[in-house]
């Protein structure tokens, strides 16, 4: 799994975003918090992100939702974006709280960090649309998509390039630029 996550990263990095072109700049020194029950997988979305965001961005490790909101809503931590799985648990048959639940909790509670959910096989259709419905921005499925086309760069400029990117009160995000008055 890591050795794909050094090609995928490797290809886009190396040409600028492969076969999908004009890869647009992301903006540098943002935090991002990667939260998912399973350490390759962690490991694995982390040496992407690294990769595919360039240096100056701080990513971030949490093993379940909970200690995602601890750190977001209790520690007062802040993070430019949010990567949450859905599905968490400690042992086999033990589930924990979900991620769409922490992203309803986060939205309830007025957080408008762009949040990118992650849906396996396993939890299919009905996880994403509870993550819609919660309020993510994205959902990525899993296992991740060959992002060396450039399309997770584009995801990500979406929404948070262009100056402030802030989510709106339907969960989706708009950017506008920042000005002196």
């Amino acid at each position: 799994a890591l050795e794909l996550a050094a090609s995928i990263a490797g290809d886009a990095a190396g040409d600028g975003g492969g076969k999908g072109g004009n890869v647009p700049a992301l903006p540098h020194g943002l935090k991002v918090l990667v939260a998912d029950d399973i350490a390759m997988n962690r490991k694995l979305l982390r040496r992407v992100l690294e990769q595919q965001l360039g240096a100056g961005w701080e990513v971030s490790e949490a093993a379940t939702a909970e200690e995602v909101l601890r750190l977001h809503l209790e520690e007062g931590a802040r993070y430019d974006l949010l990567v949450l799985d859905e599905i968490f648990a400690r042992d086999p048959g033990e589930e924990l709280m979900r991620g769409s639940e922490a992203t309803r909790q986060l939205r309830a509670a007025e957080v408008r960090t762009p949040i990118i959910a992650c849906s396996g096989n396993a939890a299919g259709a009905d996880s994403e649309k509870k993550f819609r419905v919660a309020g993510a921005d994205l959902v990525w499925g899993k296992p991740f998509p060959n992002f060396t086309d450039g399309s997770m760069q584009r995801d990500l400029a979406r929404l948070l390039g262009g100056g402030v990117a802030r989510a709106t009160s339907e969960g989706g995000v708009s950017s506008s630029s920042t000005s002196s008055s």
